[in-house]
């Protein structure tokens, strides 16, 4: 019983992967790319916080995308439609032997040349990277969010 107390405990207090401004920042975006209707208001009321991402997955198959989570183990990020959800690793503070904070969720909106194209969620300032250096920046799953009249196209 202490055990499950416990683990309830630690759940309730592990914080959501994004917050609610993060949440619909993202979705927003990926409508606005994709030429879809977005409601930010009738998106919270769907999917209140926490948000999670399982929550990111869920909310862009309601607005229509075909969605899931993603490993780029053995995948060049160069390979992957964009645009995509990726998450910044959390950063340790100097002396810190942990990162402080969780990743920061934002789009993967472009990969040409070796470099990839990058903003965070709330922002408008785009980032470059290296896509060499992908898995040093980047969190190793992303999350795909394809139309999903693309994806029927694409498999058939």
């Amino acid at each position: 019983m202490a055990d499950s107390l416990q683990s309830a405990a630690l759940h309730a207090a592990t914080p959501p992967d994004l917050s609610s401004e993060q949440f619909i920042w993202l979705i927003g975006n990926l409508c606005r790319v994709h030429r879809r209707r977005f409601d930010a208001a009738r998106l919270l009321e769907k999917f209140p916080p926490p948000h999670r991402r399982a929550t990111l997955v869920d909310a862009a198959r309601e607005q229509g995308f075909l969605s899931y989570e993603m490993s780029l183990a053995g995948v060049r990020v160069e390979a992957i439609p964009l645009p995509a959800i990726a998450f910044l690793r959390a950063v340790a503070a100097p002396g810190a032997q942990a990162p402080l904070g969780a990743p920061t969720p934002g789009l993967i909106a472009k990969c040409e040349a070796g470099r990839l194209l990058h903003v965070e969620a709330c922002s408008d300032l785009p980032r470059t990277r290296l896509t060499r250096n992908f898995e040093e920046f980047f969190e190793p799953s992303v999350i795909l969010v394809v139309p999903e009249r693309d994806a029927r196209g694409a498999a058939g």
